[in-house]
């Protein structure tokens, strides 16, 4: 496991009880999705949590799943790129109408089972667990300061500054990004 900034927390047990799941398809779309998800589990929990954690989790949330996103997305299309290679390669490539079908299905030409993003929510009583558990294998990149005119790239410090810790580890699927929010 690799932690970027510890408390300890990250090592207790996360009861299954009171863990949610929510399998977000690979879409821009889906982050609104996963923002709605997280404010209605932490709102409707045992003991409901206040609105500046339920605010801070909504924006972590917002801030890893669209991480994950963008990094299935990009697996995904060059996973399409190395197949359409290797259809050139064997001399089968599909007809130009099959492929912009195939793309329109599922946005890379392969099939949905290529991607796949889970949110995963743990709610104990002194903090809130988030993970984001993606099928791309490649690593978080470093963080770095960023120019204030950068577009991209301020996410995982924005995580940093809203958790009491976060990390990430590879796992058998791709890998988790995870971060835990103290009440």
């Amino acid at each position: 496991m690799y932690t970027v900034r510890g408390t300890g927390v990250a090592g207790r047990e996360w009861p299954q009880s009171h863990r949610s799941h929510l399998e977000l398809a690979i879409a821009p779309s889906a982050v609104r999705t996963a923002r709605q998800w997280t404010a209605d589990q932490l709102a409707c929990a045992r003991s409901p949590r206040s609105t500046d954690l339920i605010d801070s989790a909504v924006l972590a949330v917002s801030e890893l799943v669209t991480n994950a996103i963008a990094a299935v997305g990009q697996a995904q299309a060059a996973a399409a790129r190395q197949a359409a290679a290797a259809r050139l390669a064997a001399g089968t490539l599909l007809p130009l109408g099959e492929v912009s079908a195939a793309t329109a299905r599922t946005g890379s030409g392969l099939p949905p089972s290529v991607g796949r993003v889970t949110l995963v929510i743990s709610v104990l009583d002194d903090a809130v667990r988030i993970e984001v558990h993606d099928s791309s294998c490649v690593p978080l990149p470093p963080m770095c300061h960023r120019d204030s005119d950068d577009e991209h790239g301020r996410g995982l410090t924005v995580v940093a500054a809203l958790a009491a810790s976060w990390g990430w580890r590879p796992d058998s699927f791709g890998k988790v990004v995870w971060c835990e929010l103290v009440s």
